[in-house]
């Protein structure tokens, strides 16, 4: 009997960074003046050592495109950096929720949908709950932060 072991790669997506990209010539940036779809950063501004890429997946608005900051922290598949790249791009576009590339990975997206919408519900039951009650169980409550 053969048993498989199974891999996971993990990668973290970050979309809240300060990290500004443009087009060299305006004439690249097509009619908005935006960074293309479907550009991947990977080199100069990242991490010298670790693997590390920005890629913009979606048309932007006038002077909004930003791209999300992605870094693979562990890769059993042994991904090459364009597989990589190129998972994330076409996973930008089966979002359920649109019909057009998101700036986001779904699976990102949707978790941090749901992580607000977890904060709410908390912070609504959290309102509800007696004055007394409350301040009993200040110091046990759990708090949800999404970046």
């Amino acid at each position: 009997m053969v048993i498989a072991r199974s891999t996971i790669t993990l990668i973290v997506a970050q979309k809240r960074h300060l990290t500004g990209m443009f087009v060299e010539n305006t004439r690249d940036g097509g009619r908005f003046g935006n960074v293309p779809p479907g550009t991947v950063v990977d080199t100069k501004i990242v991490h010298p050592f670790h693997f590390d890429f920005y890629l913009y997946s979606h048309y932007g608005l006038i002077g909004t495109s930003k791209a999300a900051h992605y870094t693979a922290l562990w890769d059993e598949h042994n991904f090459t950096s364009d597989q990589i790249q190129k998972l994330g791009y076409h996973l930008c576009f089966t979002s359920a929720r649109c019909t057009k590339p998101i700036s986001l990975v779904p699976p990102v997206f949707d978790a941090d949908l749901v992580a607000y919408r977890g904060r709410m519900y908390h912070e609504a039951a959290m309102e509800l709950q007696p004055q007394s009650a409350a301040l009993s169980s200040s110091t046990s409550h759990i708090c949800c932060i999404t970046q």
